[in-house]
């Protein structure tokens, strides 16, 4: 009265039913991180534009793209660093990305793509992007680190090769020859 306060209205409501969801909701997504992480994947969501909108930390640390990521949108060519930085922008799809397949046809897709990380090691990794909906189109990405099985792989194909080529030379030299090459190619035999 007379420009003075003479009281005030007060509104409370009772929360405590959200916050118990969105504890709830923290623990199943925690959960399912762990779960993630336990298999030892990478997995992550992107958009129609093959923008990023979730990554688990496997994919995180295999990819380290958080580093990368200057404008605050990563796409996928950049989560996976596949083309060099020189292409074109407008070309930034790679022709046997998986992701662009199954944006392209709505239908699960599987790829491999290579990469050696800061350290120089080299890796092999499969992939499988699956259309999903939550709302909208999303996509989910698989990856999974296949790089012990591709090397057991060309070990196998390496000694193969070698037996044949064994088997029908009779040069000792030759032979010498053969085996030193096949036991020091890089990664394969070691």
């Amino acid at each position: 009265e007379e420009g003075g306060h003479v009281g005030f209205t007060a509104c409370l409501g009772d929360i405590t039913e959200k916050k118990e969801a969105e504890e709830e909701l923290r623990r199943e997504r925690n959960k399912l991180e762990f779960v993630v992480g336990a298999m030892g994947a990478g997995l992550a969501l992107f958009d129609e534009n093959e923008e990023l909108q979730w990554a688990n930390n496997t994919l995180r640390e295999w990819f380290d793209f958080d580093e990368r990521n200057q404008a605050g949108v990563l796409h996928c060519w950049e989560v996976y660093d596949c083309l060099p930085a020189e292409a074109n922008p407008e070309d930034r799809h790679c022709p046997h990305c998986p992701l662009s397949a199954a944006i392209r046809t709505g239908e699960p897709n599987t790829g491999h793509a290579e990469r050696v990380d800061d350290d120089g090691v080299w890796h092999y990794y499969m992939q499988v992007a699956t259309p999903v909906e939550f709302g909208r189109d999303q996509y989910l990405v698989l990856t999974l680190d296949v790089t012990e099985q591709r090397r057991q792989t060309e070990q196998v194909q390496i000694i193969n090769r070698l037996t044949r080529a064994l088997e029908y030379t009779r040069d000792v030299n030759r032979v010498h020859h053969l085996v030193l090459t096949c036991v020091t190619a890089g990664h394969a035999l070691g």
